[in-house]
């Protein structure tokens, strides 16, 4: 067994341990054995470890990159919109301009 996979094992254990306290902490607030101050570090610890699960990382990546894809496509149009704008103004602007032949 390498270096590596010793200190996987070990963050497994101790990561296993400190759920296993959490855990306990909860359950002896609700029997009254702790205090309530145990229970919240102990939800408060969960709720970490929930948010650093790969599954809610996952979905707030796919959530961020769908945000940038939507900023992009109305990006897109902001500045299509903006070249129509402009066209205009140069073709009111240009020396062959006859008043009343706009562009629509």
């Amino acid at each position: 067994m390498n270096a590596r996979a010793s200190a996987m094992q070990n963050l497994d254990l101790s990561n296993l341990a400190a759920q296993g306290l959490s855990l306990a902490a909860i359950v002896g607030a609700f029997m009254r054995l702790v205090p309530e101050v145990a229970a919240f570090a102990a939800l408060v610890w969960y709720i970490i470890l929930i948010y650093q699960s790969a599954t809610v990382q996952h979905w707030l990546h796919a959530r961020r990159v769908r945000k940038i894809a939507k900023l992009k496509r109305e990006m897109a149009k902001l500045e299509a919109t903006e070249m129509i704008v402009v066209d205009k103004k140069k073709h009111r602007e240009s020396p062959h301009f006859v008043p009343g032949d706009d562009i629509k």
